[in-house]
């Protein structure tokens, strides 16, 4: 999943999860870790978290409960990011997307 949608050349800074272990060496990607347990924020790396925890608890808040399996989900993601790229034009964007479908 990460190989999929994560760029190559970008660095990946994720919490200390035991399943996070083996990013760096067995996918070969630049992987910086945050131990929550001792700080939120690498005082050495200035790695943090901070961002991806509150932008996933912003999108769960957003998706029901009983939604929230791998069928879907996408939509709500899709819409989640839609709405914070065109926060500041919601309305004008709307409608250039309503101009760029085209039905046949």
């Amino acid at each position: 999943m990460i190989q999929k949608n994560i760029y190559p050349g970008s660095i990946i800074i994720s919490d200390c999860w035991a399943a996070y272990e083996s990013i760096g060496t067995k996918l070969k990607m630049d992987h910086v870790t945050v131990d929550h347990s001792k700080n939120f924020k690498d005082a050495i790396t200035g790695a943090h978290t901070n961002h991806a925890e509150a932008m996933w608890y912003a999108l769960k808040r957003k998706i029901p409960n009983n939604e929230r399996n791998p069928d879907k989900i996408d939509n709500y993601i899709f819409e989640f990011m839609w709405r914070r790229q065109n926060k500041n034009n919601a309305w004008e964007a709307f409608l250039k997307c309503l101009v760029d479908v085209s039905y046949i």
